[in-house]
C-alpha cells in the first residue's frame, strides 16, 4: 500500500496538541528523526506509527507550493513504485516493517535510487520496525545485520534510553509453551493418506502437451516448461496429505472438501482436454476419500465428531480456549497463527463447527485470513482485489467485534492494524525470531496470554526459543539507550554494500532525477504493461521467452504479443544465472517500449487519454472547462450523486441530455431588414389554405359542408414581409374535421406602403391576437428596428377570376368586434333574419357565458322557437331557453340558426388520432351528428367576416411553421454556400416536396415516452431534514458499522451486491455453479470492468421466442444511396426543417430516424479516417480518439459553432402560453432590467403596457417610470433562490437546449446529407461542421491510396498462405475472392497467434469492419422502411426511429455475428494459440449444430448474463470480431467500395435481416420503459 501527501491536493493542517500528547520518548525519537534518516526500533504498540505522523506534520512546510514537494508511507511495497516514484519530488520516505529491506526486496531497490541523487534533494528516511531482524540471526551476528539494515536506509537505529519507559505501553503477556502428542493415524486415516499420496504421484507423472510456440531457431529453447501447470495442483495434494495427519479424521474431511473446490476452480481454466480429464480423476479420488472419511463417523453427532476424530494438536487447542475462557477474565479476542494458508482455512470450519454445536463453546465468533500475491505480475483480475477485500471486511468485524478468534497466517502478524488482543497462540512454532516477536507483539491487551504450541518430540525448539530470548537480550544491549553513541554508517559503506549490489544500471527516462525501472522491477513492468494490451476476455497476453546459452552463460530472447507494437525479438546480454538474464532482457523490453511511446514519462503503459500523440488539431473548436461553467444557467439543478462519503451535488457534464444551456433563437435572414431594404417597402405572399383530407361523410354533414366551404372562400390572408421570400414548401395543418393544406405563394414584386397603412395594419394585427385569438400578452409591443423578423398579416381577397387583391379597407375597418351585452326589446321585435343577415355569419350567445363564437352553418327556415325541441323534458326551443337560461322569447317566429362553434384550438401541428387511422372515434362521431341550433335574438351578430374569423384561428400555427421552414431554409442556404451541395435558389424543386408526415412516430406514440425520473429513495432519506423525535419516526441512523462498509465497497470496481458466494467460506453447500460464477468473477480482467459482457449463459434447447422461418429466395438489395449519382439540389427544405425537429417538440416528423442514419456514417467515415492517418495505432487508441471525435460533446462544440441550438424546434408549440408572435419583442427597458438582475424573467407577466404603446412600439415617459417603480417592488419582494430553466426565455428571443439535442441535430444533418447526395454530401457536411477538419481534405476520405497490410513489403504470397492452406474453401463460403490475401490473413490472426509475423492481428480490421457492417445495415434498413411509402406527402407505415434502433441493434452484435461466421465455417479458419478460446468455440458449435444453425430473436435474451442456468455457453467474443474483420477486410480489399461489400454481408445476413424486420425483436430496456405503470429505475 501506498499513501502519498500532496498539498496540491490536501490543505496542511497543524495537530491539536491538546487532543494527542506525545510520550516523553516519543518526542525525543522524534528530534533525532527531525535531523537525520532514522530507523525507529520499539515494541509493538509503543507508539511508532505516531512518531512519523509527528515527523509528517513537522516536515510539511516542504510540501505546499511552491515547492510542491510529497511525502510516502510505504506499508507494503511494490517495485512498481519504482518506475514512477521521482525521488527528488519526495521530501520524506517512511518505511514500515523496514526490516524486510533484504536482498532485491523492493525497499531496498527503492534505497539504491538514490545513488544518483544529490545529497540536497534526497528525501528524509524513517524507517520503522519492532524486531530489526527479518530471520533467524545468531547473537554474534546481530549487530552485523542491524548495521547492514542501517546501511541499506544510510540511517541509524533509534529507540528509548531504557526499557522502563516503554514497558507500560508495548507488549508484555503471560508467556508459555504448550506440548502436544504426535498424531497416530488409524488404519482408516492411512488409508486415505495413501490414496492421496498415490494420486500425488498419478498427477506428477504426467506430461502434458508443449504449448505451440514460434521458435524457428534451434538454438532458442522455452524459457519456462509445460510442467509449471501441475506444480499448484500437486502442491495443494501433498498439503492435504500433510493436513490428514496432523488434523485427524475431522480435520481431514474438510481438508478433502477443499481440495474438491479447488480442483473445480483449475477445471474451469483447463486448456486442453487432457488436463480436464487429470482434474476430473483427482476430483473423483477425492469424493472416495470423503466417502471413507465420512463412513468412519457415521452415527456420531457433530460435536462428537470433532472431539473424537481430531488429533492431540487440534485437542490442545480446543483446551486452550475452554482454558481461557475460565481462567483470564478478559473477554476473548484472540488470534490464532498457523504456518499454512491451508491450516486456516481447515481450522476455521472446525472451530466454526464447535461453536455451532457446543453451548460451551458458542461465545466464539470466529474467521480466518490468509495473504495473497499482491505484486503478481501476471495476474491482473479482481482475484487479488477481492482477496483484499475481503481480508479489509475481516479486519474491520475483528476491530468491531463482529469476530472475536481470527485464525490466521503470518499475513497478520505485521503490517495490519489490529485491536490489542488477550490471546495469541503459534499453532505452529515460530520458525524464526521475526515470526517470534511479531506474533507476540500481537498480545497488547492486560494480562493477556501468548502460548506456543511444539509437538512433544520436538527437542530443538527449546535451543531456538533461547536463541530467541538471546537475540532479543543482544538487541537491547546493543541499541537500549546507546542511540547517541552509535554512528551513521559512511558513504563509503554506503558505495560498497548498497549501490555496487547489481547487475545492470537502471534505465531513466530522462536523466538521474527522472522515473526509471531496474533489472529486477522489469519483468513486472513488461507483464503489467502486456495485461494493458487490448485483448478479449479469454485470452491473457504474455511475451514469450525464449533462452540461449553460450559458454556457461545464459541470454533470454523476448518475443511480445502480436498486437504490441514491438514486433522484433529483443535480445539480452550474456549473464551468468538465467534469473539475471530474464531481468536484463526484461530492462531491455521497457527501454524500447518507452522510447516507441508505449510507456509514458513515468514508465506506465500509456492510456488512451494521456496518448502522445498531438490530437488538438481535432478539437480546436472545444470550449475549456472554465468557461463551461460560466455557460450553467443559474437555475440550472445539478444531479445528487453518491460521493466518497455522502451524497453531493454534481454538475452536468456537456454534451450529455442533463446539460441546458441557453440559444440565442434564430431569425431567419429573410425577415429582418437588409442593408439595401428600402424603408415601407413590403412584399406580399397569398396564405392558401385547402382542404384536402376531409372524411368521406363531411360532404353530407351541413356543419361539415359548411366548414368547407368557408376553408375555401377566396378571403383569406397574405403576409407582408420586408424581404422576397425563398420558396417555402407546402405543409399540412390539422383541423378537428381533418388535413388543411397550407401553401405560401412568394412574391418578388415589393409594394410601397405610407406610414398610415403601416399602423392600421398593426393595428389589424393587434386586433387579430389580442380581439380574436386572445393570445396577446401585456408586456410585449411592435420592434420598431424589425430585428424581431417582421410578418404582418393583410386581408385577401382571390375573386372568381383567380385575381388576388389586397384589403387594405379591411384592416383599416376591423380593429374590434361587436360587443356582446342583450339587445333591447324593441330590437328584438324588429330582428328580421335573412341569408343576407345571418347566413354563413360569426354568432355570439349573450344569454350565456361562451367561450367561442359560432358559426352560422345553415337558417333554418322550417324550424322556430315554438317549433318542438328534440330532447325529452321540453315542449318547445322557447321553453327550453326559458327553463334553462330563464330567458324569454320575443320574437318566437324567426327561423332558428343551424351553427357550429369555432374550435379555441390554436395548436393545429398535429392530427388527431381519428385523421391518422382514416376512422372516427365512438364519442367524435357522436359529436359530428350532433347538430345546434340558436334562437337569432340570443345572438349577437359579428360583422367581422366569418372566412377571416375562422382562418384566424390557424394563423398562430401558419406563422409558426413558416418560421420554421425559414429557419430551415437558412440553414441550407449557409451549408450550400460553405459546401457547393445544392443551390441557393431551387423554388420549383421545393414546390414538389412537401413536408411529409411521419406516420410512424405518431402511431407508436414513440416521441412521448419520456424515461420516468424517478428519485432513488436512498438519496431522498440522506437529503431528508431531520425530523422531531416521535412514536412515529423511526429513522435508522447510519453507524459506523454501515460507513466502514460502504467505505470499503466504494474502493472496489463492484459493488457487494455484485459478489458471489465466498466459496472458500461456504464448503459445505457450495454447488459448482456458484463455483462456475466465482471462478468468471475473480478473473474478470481489471483493466477491462467497463467493456460489454460478451459471454452468455443459457440453457440448450430453450427458447422464450419461438423460431421464425423464412421462406424466400435470395433477392440482391443494392443500397441506393450508395449509387454516384449527382443531385444538384441536395436535400430539400422539409428535410433539413426535419433535422431540426427534436422528438420532444411532439410534431408531424422528428430528426431521430435521420439521426440514426448519421449516427451510422460518423462512426464509419472517422473510423476509416483514423485508421488510414495513424496505421501504428492499436484498436484501443483508435477506440479512444474515435469515442472523443463522435462523442456527444465533441459534437456538441461543432454544432454550437453553427448555433444549432438557435434553429432547432425543442418544445411543444404552445401559442396561448409560449409563442412570441412575428415582429414582437420584451422592449429594451424591460430586457435591461432582466439581464442586469433586477428582475426575473418569470415577473414578466406583472408588466402591463398600454395598447398604443404596443402598437406603436414607442414607450413613453410615464410607463417607463411605471416600469422602474413596478421593478423597485417586484425586487423588494424577491426572495434569493436560483431562477431554474424558464420558458419564458423565449420571449426574450432564447431557448434552452439539451446538449444531447443538439448533437442529435449534428448526427441528422449528416444522415440528410448522405440520403440525398450520398458519402460526398456527408463528408461535405462533416467538414462544415468541423468534425473532420477541413485541412484533412475529408471530400476525398473514400479515395485514399491504401497501405499495405504486409509488415515487410518482401513477403511473398507462398509465406501468406502456409498460415491459411484453406483459404480457397473460406473464400467459396464467403462468396469474394480476395486480390490481396494479406487482408484475409490479418482478418483471422488472433491477438494470440504468435506465428504470424507477416500482419498485424485482426484488431485493426475489427475496428473498421464494425463500422462497415453498422453503417451498411443502418443503410439497407432505413431504405427498406423509406421506401414502402403509403400514400402521397406519407413517409412509409414501416419501421420507427425506435424499431428501426432495435432492428440494429438485433442485428449488430457479437451473438448474431458469431452465429453467421460458425453457420459460413469461418471458425475453423480462425488462426490462434489459446486452447481454452478453442473449447468455448467447439462449445458454442456444437450448441449452434443442435438448433440447426438458427439465429432468431434469443438474441436480445443471451446478451444477459444469467449466471445460474444448469448449462453455460459462452459466446467468444472472438467469433464476432472475425466476422467484423471479414467486413473490414473486404472493404479495403474491394478498394473501399461500399456497395460491393454490401454484396458480399448481404447474402450472408439476408435471412436474418428479413426474419427480423418482420418481426422486430424490442430490447428489454425498452420494453420496461413502454410498460403501464412501469417507472424502471437502474443503478
Amino acid at each position: 500500500m501506498l499513501s502519498c501527501f500532496d498539498m496540491d491536493k490536501m490543505e496542511v493542517t497543524e495537530l491539536d496538541t491538546n487532543e494527542f500528547i506525545a510520550r516523553g520518548y516519543q518526542s525525543e525519537i522524534l528530534e533525532i528523526a527531525v535531523k537525520s534518516n532514522t530507523i525507529i526500533y520499539l515494541p509493538t504498540g509503543s507508539g511508532k506509527t505516531y512518531i512519523a505522523i509527528m515527523l509528517i506534520n513537522r516536515m510539511s512546510r516542504e510540501i505546499i507550493k511552491p515547492n510542491n514537494k510529497i511525502t510516502v508511507f510505504l506499508l507494503c511495497v511494490s517495485m512498481m513504485i519504482c518506475v514512477c516514484l521521482g525521488i527528488d519530488r519526495v521530501n520524506l520516505i517512511i518505511f514500515d516493517e523496514c526490516h524486510q529491506a533484504v536482498e532485491n526486496q523492493p525497499m531496498r531497490q527503492i534505497m539504491k535510487l538514490f545513488e544518483n541523487v544529490s545529497a540536497d534533494k534526497q528525501p528524509r528516511v524513517l524507517g520503522l520496525t519492532a524486531t530489526l531482524l527479518n530471520g533467524n540471526c545468531a547473537p554474534l551476528k546481530v549487530e552485523e545485520v542491524v548495521r547492514s539494515l542501517e546501511t541499506t536506509f544510510q540511517s541509524k537505529v533509534a529507540t528509548v534510553r531504557e526499557l522502563a519507559q516503554v514497558m507500560g505501553y508495548s507488549t508484555n503477556p503471560q508467556e508459555r509453551i504448550i506440548h502436544f502428542k504426535k498424531n497416530t493415524p488409524d488404519e482408516v486415516l492411512q488409508q486415505a493418506t495413501r490414496m492421496v499420496s498415490e494420486l500425488v504421484e498419478f498427477v506428477s507423472s504426467i506430461r502434458f502437451p508443449k504449448p505451440p510456440t514460434n521458435v524457428q531457431r534451434t538454438q532458442l529453447k522455452p524459457l519456462q516448461t509445460s510442467q509449471a501447470e501441475t506444480k499448484v495442483l500437486v502442491k495443494k495434494l501433498r498439503a492435504l496429505v500433510l493436513h490428514m495427519q496432523m488434523l485427524g479424521i475431522f480435520g481431514a474431511l474438510k481438508s478433502t472438501l477443499a481440495c474438491i473446490v479447488t480442483a473445480e476452480r483449475f477445471r474451469r481454466h483447463a486448456e486442453d482436454s487432457l488436463t480436464d480429464k487429470v482434474l476430473t480423476a483427482v476430483t473423483t479420488t477425492l469424493a472416495a476419500v470423503m466417502a471413507l472419511l465420512e463412513d468412519t463417523m457415521v452415527g456420531y453427532s457433530n460435536a462428537d465428531r470433532i472431539f473424537k476424530f481430531s488429533s492431540p494438536q487440534v485437542l490442545t487447542l480446543l483446551e486452550i480456549l475452554r482454558e481461557f475462557r475460565t481462567k483470564n477474565k478478559n473477554n476473548l479476542c484472540g488470534i490464532v497463527f498457523v504456518q499454512q494458508r491451508f491450516t486456516a482455512q481447515v481450522l476455521y470450519y472446525i472451530i466454526k463447527a464447535l461453536a455451532d454445536n457446543m453451548e460451551e463453546f458458542n461465545y466464539i465468533r470466529t474467521e480466518f485470513m490468509v495473504g495473497y500475491n499482491a505484486n503478481s505480475g501476471d495476474r491482473d483480475t479482481r482475484e487479488n482485489q477481492y482477496s483484499a477485500k475481503v481480508n479489509k471486511r475481516i479486519v474491520r468485524q475483528f476491530y468491531d467485534g463482529d469476530i472475536n478468534l481470527l485464525i490466521a497466517s503470518n499475513v497478520v502478524e505485521e503490517g495490519i492494524d489490529i485491536p490489542r488482543c488477550t490471546l495469541v497462540v503459534k499453532f505452529d512454532r515460530p520458525m524464526d525470531y521475526r515470526s517470534y516477536i511479531q506474533s507476540k507483539g500481537r498480545a497488547r491487551a492486560g494480562d493477556s496470554w501468548y502460548i506456543i504450541m511444539v509437538p512433544a518430540e520436538d527437542t530443538k525448539f527449546k535451543a531456538s526459543y533461547q536463541n530467541y530470548k538471546d537475540v532479543e537480550e543482544k538487541l537491547q544491549q546493543y541499541l537500549v539507550g546507546k542511540t547517541d553513541e552509535r554512528e551513521a554508517p559512511t558513504m563509503q559503506q554506503i558505495e560498497d554494500e548498497l549501490y555496487k549490489d547489481r547487475d545492470v544500471e537502471p534505465y531513466y527516462t530522462n536523466g538521474y532525477d527522472s522515473a526509471h525501472v531496474t533489472a529486477s522491477s522489469a519483468i513486472q513492468l513488461v507483464n503489467r504493461y502486456c495485461q494493458s494490451l487490448h485483448r478479449d476476455r479469454y485470452s491473457a497476453l504474455a511475451p514469450n521467452w525464449y533462452l540461449k546459452r553460450v559458454d556457461n552463460k545464459y541470454a533470454v530472447v523476448i518475443e511480445m504479443p502480436i498486437v504490441c507494437p514491438l514486433r522484433e525479438r529483443i535480445e539480452g546480454p550474456l549473464m551468468a544465472t538465467k534469473v539475471s538474464a530474464k531481468r536484463v532482457a526484461a530492462l531491455e523490453v521497457c527501454k524500447r517500449l518507452h522510447q516507441i511511446g508505449e510507456l509514458n514519462k513515468n514508465l506506465l503503459p500509456i492510456t488512451e487519454s494521456e496518448d502522445p500523440e498531438n490530437f488538438d488539431y481535432l478539437f480546436t473548436h472545444w470550449i475549456t472547462e472554465e468557461d463551461e461553467s460560466e455557460t450553467m444557467e443559474n437555475g440550472e439543478e445539478p444531479t445528487l450523486e453518491q460521493g466518497d462519503d455522502k451524497l453531493k451535488l454534481v454538475k452536468p457534464k456537456p454534451g450529455t441530455k442533463k446539460f441546458i444551456r441557453q440559444h440565442k433563437i434564430h431569425i431567419p435572414k429573410y425577415l429582418v431588414p437588409a442593408a439595401t431594404s428600402v424603408p415601407n417597402v413590403y412584399y406580399p405572399h397569398k396564405i392558401n389554405v385547402t382542404a384536402t383530407k376531409f372524411p368521406v361523410h363531411t360532404i353530407n354533414t351541413p356543419n361539415l359542408s359548411a366548414e368547407l366551404v368557408i376553408l375555401s372562400h377566396g378571403l383569406g390572408f397574405a403576409l407582408l414581409t420586408l424581404n422576397p421570400l425563398p420558396s417555402i414548401c407546402e405543409f399540412p395543418i390539422f383541423v378537428s374535421s381533418g388535413e388543411i393544406s397550407v401553401q405560401v405563394s412568394a412574391s418578388h414584386t415589393p409594394i410601397l406602403l405610407p406610414e398610415d397603412h403601416i399602423l392600421a395594419l398593426r393595428k389589424f394585427n393587434y386586433f387579430l391576437l389580442d380581439g380574436l385569438l386572445k393570445i396577446m400578452k401585456n408586456f410585449l409591443a411592435y420592434d420598431n428596428t424589425n430585428e424581431a423578423g417582421m410578418m404582418l398579416l393583410v386581408p385577401m381577397m382571390r375573386d372568381e377570376h383567380a385575381c388576388d387583391t389586397l384589403e387594405l379597407n379591411l384592416a383599416h375597418k376591423y380593429t374590434s368586434i361587436n360587443r356582446v351585452e342583450e339587445p333591447s326589446l324593441q330590437e328584438k321585435l324588429d330582428l328580421v333574419v335573412s341569408d343576407k343577415s345571418h347566413d354563413r355569419k360569426i354568432v355570439w350567445p349573450w344569454h350565456r357565458i361562451s367561450e367561442v363564437p359560432y358559426f352560422v352553418s345553415k337558417i333554418c327556415y322550417n324550424l322556430h322557437a315554438l317549433s318542438p325541441f328534440p330532447g325529452d323534458g321540453f315542449p318547445t326551443y322557447a321553453a327550453y331557453f326559458k327553463e334553462k337560461y330563464h330567458v324569454d322569447v320575443k320574437n318566437p317566429n324567426e327561423p332558428l340558426l343551424l351553427v357550429k362553434g369555432i374550435s379555441k384550438r390554436l395548436n393545429c401541428i398535429l392530427p388527431r388520432a381519428a385523421t391518422l387511422h382514416g376512422t372516427k372515434r365512438k364519442k367524435q362521431d357522436m359529436m359530428d351528428g350532433f347538430e345546434e341550433h340558436l334562437v337569432p335574438e340570443l345572438c349577437i351578430v359579428q360583422d367581422f367576416p366569418a372566412p377571416l374569423w375562422y382562418k384566424a384561428n390557424l394563423l398562430p400555427t401558419i406563422l409558426h411553421r413558416i418560421t420554421c421552414l425559414l429557419q430551415a431554409e437558412s440553414l441550407r442556404a449557409d451549408i450550400v454556400t460553405a459546401t457547393g451541395i445544392g443551390k441557393l435558389d431551387h423554388r420549383h424543386y421545393n414546390q414538389s416536396q412537401p413536408v411529409r408526415i411521419d406516420e410512424r412516430i405518431m402511431n407508436t406514440g414513440e416521441q412521448k415516452i419520456q424515461p420516468v425520473q424517478q428519485r432513488n429513495v436512498t438519496e431522498v432519506d440522506a437529503c431528508a431534514l431531520t425530523l422531531p423525535s416521535s412514536e412515529h419516526n423511526h429513522v435508522k441512523p447510519l453507524t459506523n458499522k454501515d460507513y466502514s462498509a460502504k467505505m470499503l465497497e466504494k474502493q472496489y470496481p463492484w459493488t457487494d451486491e455484485q459478489e458471489p458466494i465466498d466459496i472458500e467460506r461456504h464448503l459445505d453447500v457450495v454447488t459448482l455453479m456458484e463455483i462456475e460464477f466465482f471462478e468468471r468473477f475473480v478473473n474478470t480482467p481489471v483493466a477491462y470492468e467497463d467493456l460489454e459482457k460478451n459471454e452468455v449463459n443459457f440453457k440448450p434447447g430453450i427458447s422464450k421466442f419461438p423460431a421464425l422461418t423464412l421462406d424466400a429466395e435470395y433477392e440482391a438489395r443494392p443500397i441506393l444511396m450508395l449509387d454516384e449519382y449527382e443531385n444538384k439540389y441536395g436535400p430539400p427544405q422539409w428535410v433539413i426543417f426535419q433535422c431540426l425537429m427534436a422528438a420532444k417538440a411532439t410534431d408531424v416528423l422528428n430528426l431521430e430516424r435521420l439521426e440514426t442514419l448519421g449516427d451510422s456514417f460518423l462512426k464509419l467515415s472517422v473510423s476509416l479516417f483514423l485508421l488510414m492517418k495513424y496505421p501504428q495505432f492499436s484498436e484501443g487508441r483508435l477506440t479512444y480518439v474515435k469515442g472523443k471525435i463522435i462523442g456527444n460533446k465533441n459534437l456538441l462544440y461543432c454544432g454550437l459553432q453553427k448555433n444549432l441550438g438557435g434553429y432547432m424546434k425543442v418544445s411543444e408549440f404552445s401559442p396561448r402560453t409560449e409563442w412570441l408572435p412575428p415582429g414582437m419583442h420584451v422592449p429594451q427597458i424591460l430586457q435591461d432590467k432582466i439581464a442586469t438582475k433586477e428582475i426575473s424573467v418569470n415577473k414578466l407577466f406583472e408588466f402591463e403596457i398600454p395598447k398604443e404603446e404596443q402598437i406603436s412600439g414607442v414607450i413613453s415617459e410615464d410607463t417607463a417610470q411605471d416600469i422602474a417603480d413596478m421593478a423597485r417592488h417586484i425586487a423588494e419582494e424577491a426572495t434569493d433562490g436560483p431562477e431554474g430553466v424558464s420558458t419564458m426565455n423565449r420571449f426574450l428571443g432564447h431557448q434552452h437546449v439539451s446538449d444531447k439535442t443538439v448533437s442529435d441535430c449534428v448526427e441528422a444533418l449528416i444522415g440528410a446529407y448522405l440520403h440525398s447526395n450520398g458519402t460526398k454530401g456527408a463528408l461535405a457536411v462533416m467538414g462544415w461542421l468541423g468534425i473532420i477538419p477541413e485541412s484533412e481534405n475529408p471530400s476525398e476520405l473514400f479515395a485514399q491510396s491504401l497501405p499495405s497490410p504486409l509488415i515487410d513489403k518482401n513477403i511473398t504470397a507462398e509465406q501468406i498462405d502456409y498460415h491459411i492452406p484453406n483459404y480457397r474453401k473460406l473464400e467459396e463460403h464467403l462468396g469474394y475472392t480476395f486480390k490481396n490475401r494479406a487482408y484475409l490473413l490479418q482478418a483471422l490472426t488472433h491477438a494470440s497467434y504468435s506465428t504470424n509475423r507477416l500482419t498485424d492481428c485482426y484488431q485493426r480490421l475489427e475496428f473498421l469492419g464494425d463500422a462497415v457492417l453498422d453503417f451498411l445495415i443502418t443503410c439497407h434498413i432505413f431504405e427498406m422502411s423509406d421506401t414502402l411509402t403509403c400514400m402521397p406527402g406519407r413517409i412509409a407505415e414501416g419501421l420507427s426511429p425506435g424499431q428501426l434502433t432495435d432492428l440494429r441493434s438485433a442485428l449488430v452484435n457479437n451473438v448474431t455475428f458469431a452465429g453467421l461466421v460458425v453457420r459460413n465455417g469461418f471458425h475453423a479458419h480462425l488462426r490462434y494459440i489459446n486452447t481454452k478460446l478453442m473449447d468455448i468455440i467447439d462449445t458454442f458449435v456444437k450448441f449452434q449444430e443442435e438448433r440447426d444453425f438458427v439465429i432468431n430473436e434469443e438474441v436480445l435474451i443471451l446478451t444477459e448474463d444469467e449466471p445460474y442456468m444448469a448449462e453455460h455457453v459462452n459466446i467468444p467474443k472472438a467469433l464476432g470480431d472475425v466476422f467484423e474483420s471479414l467486413a473490414g477486410a473486404v472493404f479495403l480489399d474491394t478498394g473501399m467500395d461500399l456497395q460491393a461489400t454490401w454484396s458480399v454481408f448481404h447474402k450472408l445476413m439476408w435471412r436474418e435481416i428479413e426474419m427480423f424486420r418482420r418481426n422486430v425483436p424490442k430490447s428489454p430496456v425498452r420494453m420496461l420503459f413502454e410498460s403501464v405503470k412501469a417507472a424502471p429505475k437502474f443503478g
